[in-house]
């Protein structure tokens, strides 16, 4: 997963500040995404802040959600904790609470987390210290994952686009495909805009299959860095289903980050 990642990155790159800024800031990230009959939609504020060269420390001050399946529906809010509660989720907020110390590329893409083992530590701290019961606390080793840290966050600053197409990797619907759009840079101001367009496929391999998938992306950077990241999907997805039957189903996906 982050091998594609990693390799997708161009290295010829636009100019301009598409990091979280020069001071503390403090970010409103929106996502909704379909797939078939199953939705969901989250809402989280992000706070980073500066703390040297090409370093900013990035954590999750709330998060809550809404997801809807053929079971029911469902609703988390970090500010209001219920016994009801699944416990990933609860783990997932604890993990993105913690601060972590990023370093990013000089375009704004997360590429490293440093003293990854403190921050390890410290969600273990925050899993012990929390209401869960001791039986709950296993099931978050596996979020505390660097490269998931890195990956995730690559969605909400994806740093600027290269002066060719941008490529980048791109999960759907717990799918991973290659992301390419085509990008049109303005200079506003002492800013930029990017407006972007193009699609997300498959690789050979890959189990399911993307069609007809397409995107966008916009990016508005002012002089004090990245000020709003809008990205939307809309397509397709085909896989084989538990008789061997193909089935297709639609999926859609939005997500929009802004600046406080």
């Amino acid at each position: 997963m982050i091998w594609l990642a990693g390799s997708l990155w161009g290295c010829a790159r636009s100019p301009g500040l598409v990091t979280p800024g020069s001071r503390p800031q403090r970010w409103e990230v929106s996502v909704a995404v379909g797939s078939g009959a199953r939705s969901l939609s989250a809402h989280y504020t992000l706070a980073s802040e500066p703390a040297g060269d090409d370093v900013w420390v990035v954590w999750t001050e709330h998060s809550r959600g809404w997801w809807e399946d053929d079971l029911g529906s469902y609703a988390y809010d970090s500010a209001a904790p219920a016994d009801t509660d699944p416990w990933p989720l609860t783990l997932q907020h604890l993990v993105a609470s913690v601060p972590a110390r990023l370093q990013l590329d000089p375009v704004g893409v997360p590429i490293a987390v440093l003293e990854a083992d403190a921050w390890q530590a410290e969600a273990r701290r925050r899993f012990a210290a929390s209401a869960l019961p001791s039986a709950a606390l296993p099931i978050g080793e596996p979020l505390l994952d660097p490269a998931g840290l890195l990956a995730d966050l690559a969605r909400t600053f994806p740093g600027a686009p290269p002066d060719g197409v941008w490529q980048r990797a791109e999960e759907i619907a717990g799918v991973w495909g290659v992301r390419r759009e085509d990008c049109a840079h303005t200079l506003v101001g002492h800013g930029s805009t990017w407006d972007c367009a193009g699609s997300v496929t498959s690789p050979p391999d890959a189990d399911a299959r993307m069609h007809e998938v397409h995107t966008t992306t916009r990016l508005e950077v002012d002089a004090h860095g990245l000020q709003l990241h809008t990205s939307r999907y809309t397509g397709t997805l085909i896989a084989a289903g538990p008789s061997g039957e193909v089935r297709d189903r639609p999926v859609a996906g939005l997500r929009r980050t802004v600046r406080r």
